[in-house]
């Protein structure tokens, strides 16, 4: 008998070969057609089972043997990076050379920012003020007129431009982009020896006088004012009667009162007021908030009268810087 082989026809194409062949003998040739073909194809796209081929893998993702994947290119062992397709040794964390992970080309950056190395050795930017962030770059943010300082006339926003910060109250100036206050009438007068001198006042004629000319115009202000004492009337000693009123909303003043005696003795008695030793003896007055201040002073100098000069001071305890003036009422007595 001839075998069907022998005609030059495969088993599976020749119809009697095929009949003569035992059904498992047919199943295993089947099987290996069927897996030759699957071959075929994923050699043709992908290669075979066991066979080799490339794939994208994360950067930075470590292989088993310890190296470093990165987004295309070969792998790279510890201490390397892949840089134009092969690998370079990682680079200080410099941006001048573009990071511990760059290729040696210096980081860019944007108008306003400075180039720096992210921890993980890659190139970022850090926007300067007052430039701030701004999508993929940086973008000039205007200042204010608190945020620069300014109170008043026109400053710059720092972005190449100008802003406008209004004007001053009435009775201030704008000095510095803040306002301060008008020179008060009177000044300077911070000291007894820069005193203003209210004139004489005689005990013998009751006078009263009120002043409400003079303002604090700053925290570190102080009003001081002299006024020459006469003893002239009856067998008593002249006492010395000052208040202080109309002190702007907000701030609080001090009043303080000494007295002289032209005999070198004295001064006398505080009637209202906290005794004071200062510039041989006083009172003072120091109500909260702006409440009025009132003082009284009994002059006793202990010789044939009590002729002398009266130094009065008004200061700042807190100032609200308002400019308005005060009131200041003297009497004696």
């Amino acid at each position: 008998m001839v075998r069907p082989e022998s005609r030059g026809l495969p088993y599976d194409r020749n119809p009697l070969a095929a009949a003569a062949l035992p059904a498992k003998l047919r199943a295993r040739e089947d099987a290996v057609a069927r897996q030759f073909g699957i071959c075929l194809l994923l050699l043709w796209g992908w290669g075979c089972a066991g066979g080799g081929g490339s794939s994208a893998y994360d950067a930075g993702e470590p292989e088993s043997d310890g190296s470093r994947r990165r987004d295309s290119g070969p792998s790279c062992p510890d201490g390397q990076h892949v840089c134009g397709g092969g690998c370079i040794d990682d680079q200080p964390n410099d941006p001048a050379r573009g990071c511990r992970l760059g290729c040696g080309e210096p980081c860019t950056a944007f108008e306003g920012s400075t180039a720096s190395c992210s921890p993980g050795g890659t190139c970022s930017v850090e926007c300067e003020p007052p430039f701030v962030p701004d999508g993929s770059g940086c973008t000039c943010m205007p200042t204010t007129c608190d945020a620069a300082g300014s109170a008043c006339g026109t400053t710059d926003d720092g972005c190449g431009g100008t802003i406008d910060c209004g004007m001053c109250p009435e009775g201030t100036n704008c000095v510095d982009h803040l306002c301060e206050c008008s020179p008060g009438v009177g000044e300077p007068n911070e000291s007894p020896t820069a005193a203003i001198s209210l004139g004489e006042f005689r005990d013998s004629d009751d006078r009263e006088e009120i002043y409400a000319l003079y303002a604090i115009t700053s925290d570190s202000d102080e009003d001081w004012y002299e006024l020459t004492v006469v003893d002239a009337c009856c067998l008593s000693n002249p006492s010395i009667h000052v208040e202080l009123s109309g002190i702007p909303s907000g701030s609080n003043y001090d009043l303080g009162l000494w007295y002289d005696c032209d005999s070198g003795g004295g001064p006398g008695t505080c009637a209202d007021g906290t005794p004071d030793t200062a510039m041989g003896g006083g009172c003072l007055s120091t109500n909260s908030s702006n409440m009025p201040e009132t003082v009284q002073l009994d002059t006793s100098c202990g010789g044939i009268n009590e002729n002398g000069t009266a130094f009065i001071r008004v200061r700042a305890a807190s100032w609200a810087a308002t400019c308005g003036v005060y009131r200041l009422t003297i009497r004696v007595t």
